[in-house]
């Protein structure tokens, strides 16, 4: 009864959070508040369509996760579980990537500060992602999975891209730029692409039920 009377109240709280977070960070550690509250091409001076794939790529990771969370709660009065949980996992992994992919987890934050090796991180994100499939499986088995297959290629691919097959692909210049980030929108897109056709598939069967 408290949430839903004063729900309105409490979605301020994160943002709250935040806000502290940076005063502490000016108080304590003497960081410039700009750099938390400005936007980076403004801070870096740069040009503001720096990064765009990259910015892409992380509202098509928001979208997904904003989604599953969506259905995830509309389907609760369902009672029908192995959804449910199936859309809030499916969210709880997709807002992991898009932190892991805007704030650079893997590549620089795990690595400089906490001491974790990025072929680390990367194996445990593979590890938890096959785990989720095969989990999952009969669930995703239902929907039209050959989008999820192409995501997770064309994901995969592009970490290669990066990592296994880098001293190959150093030849071509910008090019390999084009290749692995070009891989890795694609299969954000892919992955965004089987979300939303997966809610409307659970929610529409579920009106058709109801």
């Amino acid at each position: 009864m408290i949430l839903k009377k004063y729900w309105q109240l409490i979605i301020f709280i994160p943002s709250i959070l935040l806000i502290v977070a940076v005063g502490l960070a000016k108080v304590l550690f003497q960081v410039p508040i700009y750099q938390f509250m400005g936007d980076t091409s403004a801070i870096a001076n740069i040009h503001p369509l720096s990064g765009l794939l990259s910015n892409i790529g992380v509202l098509l990771w928001c979208g997904t996760a904003t989604i599953c969370f969506f259905i995830a709660g509309a389907l609760t009065p369902t009672r029908n579980y192995k959804i449910i949980n199936f859309f809030f996992v499916s969210a709880c992994l997709s807002t992991y990537l898009l932190i892991d992919d805007f704030f650079l987890f893997h590549e620089k934050l795990a690595p400089t500060y906490m001491g974790i090796p990025q072929d680390t991180t990367l194996m445990l994100i593979a590890i938890a992602v096959s785990f989720y499939f095969f989990w999952f499986r009969r669930i995703i088995l239902q929907t039209q999975y050959r989008l999820i297959v192409i995501a997770a290629v064309l994901l995969a691919a592009s970490i290669a891209a990066d990592t296994i097959l880098k001293p190959w692909l150093l030849g071509l210049g910008e090019w390999k730029s084009l290749l692995e980030d070009g891989a890795k929108l694609l299969g954000i897109t892919s992955w965004f692409s089987y979300y939303m056709n997966a809610a409307y598939q659970f929610l529409f069967d579920n009106f058709a039920n109801s």
